[in-house]
């Protein structure tokens, strides 16, 4: 095991001195068991996968190479085999010899690795723009991948939501993709390449919904990673993107509708009415005499003296006269 992890560390770092590829070369002699071989093997076509995925066309093609020169199991050389196929069709890419291949390979590949054959058939039509058909074997790798490979579901579930949206499903598109992101954040750890595509998903299908300007920022972050050379269709995104805010400006900004048709309407301002002031009482006075004579002044505020009266009116009661 130690010496596979090794031999993983070699390709990754992108040995390629003399005394690298000696190492590499003499890996076999070095494994001490058949297991040894099988987890050197199995590690080998996970670099294919990623290099795959990441679009490092040289590497993938190294590491299938390399399982091939080992003396492995049918099932692990068939799937060196069929990276190693792969990258041999780059730049360079018949449909038709890739599928009839592809074919070929799917009636002897093991079911866990099925479901990887039947997306390249997928992917073959989808390049075609032949829809249909690229949703239906993307189904048949979806139900193949379900419950064996997270990565496989994922990327089917994309591709088939991508192609929701260019049929003008915009809003099935967008709740499928909203929902796998929980899925990205687990995977990207390990395939950080996913975080990308996954955004480029995400702009396509926000775009179709006519919400520009979260697309216009999704799409930044695909374009700012250091892989936006090796995916020439990030670019295209973003130019389609402002392609249809010139075509469609109103759904550029839709909340800015949203928002003005929401603000009341202005009414004419009215005068207020004017308010008189209440007149004002004279106060009133009050002499009282004690019992030695003395003069005894009061001022009382006339209202004080009013509400008082109405109290005693209230409290008074008035009899008839005989």
């Amino acid at each position: 095991m130690h010496r596979s992890t090794t031999i993983k560390s070699l390709f990754l770092k992108d040995e390629s001195s003399f005394c690298g590829l000696s190492k590499i070369a003499g890996a076999p002699p070095s494994c001490n068991s058949q297991n040894a071989l099988d987890c050197l093997a199995n590690e080998l076509n996970h670099i294919a996968r990623r290099a795959r995925i990441s679009r490092e066309t040289e590497l993938c093609s190294r590491a299938s190479a390399a399982v091939l020169c080992l003396p492995v199991s049918r099932d692990l050389r068939g799937v060196a085999e069929f990276y190693g196929f792969l990258s041999q069709q780059e730049p360079v890419f018949d449909t038709r010899v890739v599928r009839s291949e592809l074919v070929r390979q799917a009636d002897a590949a093991r079911p866990a690795f099925l479901a990887r054959v039947i997306q390249e058939i997928a992917l073959t039509y989808d390049g075609e723009g032949n829809l249909q058909e690229a949703l239906r074997y993307y189904a048949e790798a979806s139900r193949a991948a379900s419950g064996t490979d997270s990565l496989m579901s994922f990327q089917t579930t994309a591709s088939t939501a991508v192609l929701r949206s260019l049929g003008g499903d915009n809003q099935r598109a967008l709740r499928d993709l909203q929902r796998l992101f929980p899925v990205v954040r687990s995977i990207s750890h390990a395939y950080p390449e996913i975080y990308y595509k996954y955004a480029n998903n995400l702009a396509v299908v926000l775009s179709g919904a006519g919400r520009i300007e979260e697309s216009r920022r999704v799409i930044q972050v695909a374009l700012a990673s250091p892989l936006a050379t090796r995916f020439p269709e990030w670019h295209d995104t973003a130019r389609e993107i402002e392609e249809a805010a010139r075509s469609e400006p109103h759904r550029s900004a839709p909340t800015l509708k949203i928002a003005a048709a929401s603000l009341p309407l202005r009414h004419k301002k009215q005068r207020p009415l004017p308010v008189k002031k209440p007149r004002s009482l004279p106060p009133i006075c009050i002499v009282r005499f004690d019992l030695t004579g003395t003069e005894a002044r009061f001022r009382f505020s006339s209202r004080n003296v009013v509400s008082l009266l109405e109290r005693y009116v209230k409290t008074v009661r008035i009899r008839d006269r005989p």
